[in-house]
């Protein structure tokens, strides 16, 4: 397992990613100082986010079934917990963008590779109840 995105795991195949943009921030306050410049206090961690990119072949390794399990937790408006591959759990996260560009379709309109985009951002992680809620519907 490369990451798991709740019950999604980006593996070496079908469903890979080959590569990961991190970026975080911090919150500052702004307050005027007299004769100074002004001054910035630390208010809390500011917006972290994740994006991944991959290509599926869906013809020779699949593929499309994780597309659609992607689809539903972005439609489930649910954060989802991310591990990094060797256990680390990175947070909660929300799944903000998905881009599909299907290239080399076929005669069903299925491209011989995908390529995608993940955006996710940070949040908090949500009450059990909800999360079991929104994990039982998209199985449901």
């Amino acid at each position: 397992m490369l990451y798991a995105l709740g019950p999604l795991d980006f593996e070496v195949a079908p469903f890979n990613t080959h590569e990961v943009d991190r970026s975080h921030a911090a919150d500052f306050a702004s307050k005027d100082l007299l004769g100074r410049r002004k001054g910035h206090e630390f208010v809390g961690a500011g917006d972290e986010r994740i994006s991944f990119r991959g290509k599926l072949f869906p013809h020779k390794l699949g593929g499309l079934g994780e597309l659609a399990i992607l689809d539903a937790l972005r439609d489930s408006g649910a954060p989802q917990l991310l591990l990094r591959g060797d256990g680390t759990p990175l947070g909660w996260f929300l799944i903000e963008r998905v881009r599909e560009s299907s290239s080399h379709l076929d005669g069903r309109g299925i491209g011989r590779m995908i390529e995608f985009e993940i955006e996710l951002m940070r949040d908090d992680p949500p009450s059990a109840a909800s999360y079991i809620a929104n994990l039982f519907s998209l199985f449901g």
